[in-house]
């Protein structure tokens, strides 16, 4: 395995041009959009987990109640599995043991930017606990991808959301992981636009027509989001709101599984990266 340090030194040392580079200015991981082959996930329960910003107590629980440990239950994160929340290095460190998949959030990269920000700047003191980070666990954060594909169940999850009518391989990485609502611009023929704002355009979710499902994390101040061919998850654990979990079971069907925060950990607003 290459060194993350190693790669960090090449990387100040050389300059990345901007389709090599992610929204926070990162290395793009090995593949940005992966899929789940048919064979991983036949006749097993698909359980894709919302938002968890460190907040591992509650991670646990929902894990029990969903019969997470089940060798029939494939698990999937929507991504922001750090940053405000009490436990991160343990959270990277346990969703790692499982053996889940995870897709890449906002909230992941820019802790990643300010992890690579100690090393040539004076780095936020708010994300020291980075340091405690094994070569392991960063390998891991940086190899994330931005989506996740799951045929069986003909389902697609992402961080932030997918803006309509543009192909999965036309969509702006920044959308993927910073996406609440889009607009249509006349100047280009109504094409939809991602917006990274809830207060202008309209949900993306309301406009998604399928015919994949996207499930979705990001978005906490909806929180809970059931639209036709969208479900988003981020129910605002670590502002002291609760995370959210749904099975997809083989037959389609869904249960929904929720645990409410021990605690209001951070409140809403108070970072600068929403």
């Amino acid at each position: 395995m290459v060194s993350i340090l190693a790669v960090l030194v090449s990387t100040f040392l050389s300059e990345k041009s901007k389709d090599q580079c992610s929204p926070y200015d990162l290395h793009l991981p090995p593949r940005i959009h992966i899929t789940v082959d048919e064979e991983v996930t036949r006749d097993k329960r698909i359980l894709i987990i919302g938002d968890v910003h460190g907040c591992l107590t509650e991670l646990k629980e929902l894990l029990i109640i969903a019969g997470a440990y089940q060798p029939d239950t494939c698990i999937i994160f929507t991504g922001d599995l750090i940053n405000k929340g009490p436990d991160n290095v343990q959270v990277v460190r346990f969703v790692r043991e499982l053996g889940a998949y995870c897709v890449r959030g906002n909230h992941d990269e820019y802790c990643l930017l300010q992890y690579e920000r100690g090393f040539y700047t004076t780095r936020n003191p708010q994300f020291d606990w980075m340091e405690q980070l094994s070569e392991d666990d960063l390998q891991f954060l940086y190899s994330l991808p931005y989506t996740i594909s799951v045929p069986s169940i003909n389902a697609l999850v992402v961080h932030a959301g997918l803006v309509p009518g543009i192909q999965l391989n036309q969509q702006k990485l920044a959308d993927l992981i910073e996406l609440r609502n889009v607009t249509q611009d006349p100047a280009q023929g109504n094409q939809f636009v991602g917006m990274k704002k809830i207060d202008c355009g309209q949900p993306w979710a309301n406009t998604w027509s399928g015919p994949l499902h996207i499930y979705f994390g990001h978005d906490a101040r909806r929180g809970l989001q059931l639209c036709h061919f969208a479900t988003g998850l981020d129910t605002g654990c670590c502002y002291g709101g609760s995370i959210t979990g749904v099975v997809v079971n083989p037959d389609m069907s869904r249960q929904f599984f929720n645990v409410k925060a021990k605690q209001v950990y951070r409140q809403p607003g108070s970072s600068k990266s929403t």
